[in-house]
């Protein structure tokens, strides 16, 4: 009953209350309805434009841990928004889910193709949250998606 009344909260009140809202609702770990409103909340047309209230939701979606959420999380890698595709950034290797890699090294190949400081960071922090998901450090998405080739069809890193 209360994540509902938070849900209503993140789309509905200032800006300033859905921030607190959304860390409110980071609180209901182990309850899969928290993860659906946070994301039900991130992509709602009142939120759309709004850079910080999107990032607390992505850092709810983090601390929630619902691997059912990833796809947003992967979907957030290529937002148009910088802050909002850096907390994805970081998010997702904290799930600790291999199928994550294949997502993060697409991201790393589109993010080099674009010259731009603000693509240098975002390609900095996709071979971070690579590092932090394989434990394996490489140089650009060439190697990384070398070593992906050989490495998908088996269990473990």
């Amino acid at each position: 009953a209360k994540s509902k009344v938070l849900g209503k909260l993140l789309v509905a009140a200032p800006e300033s209350l859905r921030i607190e809202a959304a860390k409110s609702l980071s609180k209901f770990r182990g309850i899969k309805s928290a993860s659906l409103i946070a994301a039900q909340a991130l992509q709602h047309p009142a939120n759309r434009k709004n850079t910080s209230v999107r990032v607390a939701l992505v850092h709810t979606l983090d601390t929630l841990q619902e691997n059912g959420i990833l796809p947003i999380l992967h979907k957030l890698l290529e937002d148009k928004d910088f802050n909002v595709s850096q907390a994805a950034i970081k998010a997702i290797p904290r799930f600790e889910n291999k199928g994550s890699v294949q997502f993060l090294i697409i991201a790393l190949k589109k993010s080099e193709r674009k010259p731009g400081k603000m693509d240098q960071n975002h390609t900095k922090a996709l071979n971070a949250a690579l590092y932090g998901l394989t434990g394996r450090s490489m140089v650009n998405f060439q190697e990384w998606n070398r070593w992906w080739g050989s490495m998908a069809t088996r269990s473990s890193f």
